[in-house]
């Protein structure tokens, strides 16, 4: 199983831990850590640049505390290198979280855990046979695409939603 740490959330974690806005002498190396993870980078590239970073800062305990631990952390921080195509942030599961909240924060409450049941499978249905109909970019060609259909292996026939759940609609 391939693991990959955000490392949008990461920087976040040691900008505050650095508390910039109290400490701006702390930018700089804030600025380079940045720039650690500004790309998506080979191993030995990262351990260079983590390496130009280290003999920069080796003096500073706090600094070097923060340069261990990404070290430390480098194997799933680096998991983008272990399979193709992964990203290295997890903006997208945040997004499905921000719109699943968003669907439930206007409903009162269920009637029981059954019914709670049915709402999120079925809305859980929906996400994933609905197409796609706004995505600009290198992504358009998503649009009139569902995720299933994405997702799928190629020689699998998605079913009609009809022939899943019948005379139920």
């Amino acid at each position: 199983m391939v693991f990959q740490l955000c490392q949008n959330h990461y920087k976040e974690n040691v900008r505050r831990s650095l508390d910039l806005t109290n400490n701006p002498e702390y930018q700089p190396f804030i600025r380079d850590v940045e720039v650690l993870f500004s790309v998506k980078r080979s191993e030995d590239d990262f351990n260079r640049v983590g390496k130009n970073i280290f003999n920069k800062y080796k003096d500073n305990r706090l600094f070097l505390s923060i340069l261990l631990d990404i070290d430390k952390r480098k194997d799933i921080l680096l998991g983008y290198l272990k399979f193709k195509g992964l990203p290295v942030t997890t903006n997208l599961i945040e997004s499905f979280n921000s719109h699943f909240e968003g669907r439930l924060k206007p409903l009162k409450g269920f009637e029981d855990y059954k019914h709670a049941d049915y709402f999120i499978n079925a809305l859980i249905i929906r996400r994933r046979l609905k197409s796609f109909t706004d995505c600009k970019g290198k992504f358009s060609y998503l649009n009139g695409k569902s995720s299933l259909e994405k997702s799928k292996k190629p020689n699998v026939d998605l079913p009609t939603l009809y022939s899943l759940v019948g005379d139920q609609i």
